[in-house]
């Protein structure tokens, strides 16, 4: 009998630890590179670890830098867009945007707030 509660009570710290790991490990991260159609172009989306991202054209130009946080399912954003055609970041106006998000395996949803969303794929880490 108390060699059963032992075999047992290892199986069920295996499992606990599973579940942990699955949910903890940063699977359902919104770091990475995304990259989606949005009115007919390419573009990328790249959160860094740091609070930063960035918006890239397919070409690679820079469009849109700035940083973000998450709070639960939401978003929360504050860009500088760049001026087309200038190398360095002009502040041309600044933007501050919650968002919803939603992550499913290698998809990312952004909601905004009209409604309307844009559903993004994973590139890599």
């Amino acid at each position: 009998m108390a060699y059963m509660n032992k075999k047992l009570s290892i199986v069920f710290v295996a499992v606990f630890l599973s579940i942990c790991f699955a949910t903890c490990s940063g699977s359902n991260s919104i770091v990475g590179e995304w990259t989606a159609a949005v009115n007919g172009e390419i573009k990328t989306i790249a959160y860094m670890s740091d609070g930063a991202y960035t918006v890239s054209k397919e070409d690679g130009t820079v469009e849109e830098e700035g940083t973000y946080e998450t709070a639960g399912d939401r978003l929360i954003i504050t860009s500088a867009y760049r001026i087309a055609g200038n190398d360095r970041l002009d502040l041309q106006e600044y933007s501050d945007d919650i968002l919803t998000f939603h992550i499913k395996g290698k998809t990312l949803t952004l909601i905004m707030e009209d409604g309307s969303s844009i559903a993004f794929t994973k590139k890599r880490n």
